[in-house]
């Protein structure tokens, strides 16, 4: 048996959003959502033997997906939304369901390191080494906010309200970025924390802003316990792939083991899945990131800077 467990927490409840990032009505959403994860967890297993992947819900995964992810080896875990709950105006009220499923895969399952995945990423490189990085330490992507970021503000305003912290002036970091991995013992004392952040939450439903989402308890936690965590950064990082574009050539040079691409939940995500049913396996590299809308990693060719290099050669300096 495998020691080390890759999963990712799918949730849905009736009149809840499944995500402010894809318009469509629940029952729609929660197909992409199974197609999506179905790409991310076989992904991961593409480029990482010897570890366990398995999907993790609170609803019963329809047999036509239950036979799909069943045949490729991927472990189906139904358990009941019942702690971690927001109200469904908030904005990712769904999305508090993966820290209910983290609680439940470290307390229930018995492996010695978990990494927690969001359905809209895609493994295109091993992450043999990030084990190592658990051993005394939780990994978490840290987001590239600035310190006046309304989310950095609304944050750490909460931040202050749970400690009762005075006199703190600073902003702490957003963090979560789908990603959160650890040992048992790590996942267990941030679990104890969540609970405890959570406490604070429910008694205040009423005062909080409801664009709230679950990375309001790994940045608490990365603020009040940095020494514990580490910057996921090396192995994965987030792409913006629609209007908002906003991409990275470190899926080449210097590469991450993954993507996250919440503009291609609806797409490219989609155009993999439909390939990976009809093939039986994925397609290339290059034709993926096609698929994805990624830039060529190759320096496009400049007239300017072509130019430049000949006037160089030209003229001597003076």
């Amino acid at each position: 048996m495998s020691n080390k467990l890759v999963f990712v927490p799918l949730a849905y409840k009736q009149n809840y959003s499944m995500s402010a990032n894809m318009k469509v009505d629940n029952d729609t959403g929660i197909v992409v959502y199974l197609k999506n994860a179905l790409v991310s967890l076989i992904s991961v297993k593409k480029y990482n033997t010897g570890v366990q992947v398995a999907l993790v819900t609170n609803f019963t995964v329809p047999n036509k997906f239950r036979n799909i992810f069943e045949k490729n080896d991927i472990l189906i875990f139904e358990i009941t939304f019942d702690n971690f709950i927001m109200p469904p105006e908030f904005k990712w009220s769904l999305a508090f369901f993966k820290i209910l499923a983290l609680e439940y895969v470290v307390k229930e399952l018995n492996y010695d390191y978990y990494l927690e995945l969001d359905s809209d990423e895609i493994c295109i490189n091993s992450f043999d080494d990030m084990w190592y990085e658990l051993n005394d330490k939780l990994l978490m992507y840290v987001s590239r906010f600035r310190f006046n970021h309304s989310t950095r503000k609304l944050y750490s305003d909460i931040y202050c309200n749970v400690y009762k912290l005075i006199e703190f002036q600073g902003r702490i970091s957003k963090t979560g970025g789908g990603f959160i991995a650890g040992n048992k013992n790590s996942i267990l004392h941030f679990i104890d924390e969540c609970n405890y952040v959570y406490s604070y939450l429910k008694e205040n439903v009423d005062k909080l802003d409801k664009n709230i989402g679950d990375e309001l308890y790994t940045s608490i936690y990365y603020a009040k316990f940095s020494d514990r965590v580490k910057d996921a950064s090396p192995y994965v990082d987030v792409y913006w792939t629609s209007d908002f574009y906003y991409v990275s050539t470190n899926y080449k040079f210097d590469a991450v083991s993954l993507l996250h691409l919440p503009d291609e939940k609806q797409r490219g995500l989609l155009y993999i899945y439909d390939y990976f049913m009809k093939n039986g396996t994925f397609p290339s590299e290059n034709l993926m990131f096609k698929y994805l809308s990624f830039p060529n990693s190759k320096r496009p060719f400049s007239i300017i800077r072509f130019w430049l290099r000949i006037k160089r050669k030209l003229i001597k300096p003076r």
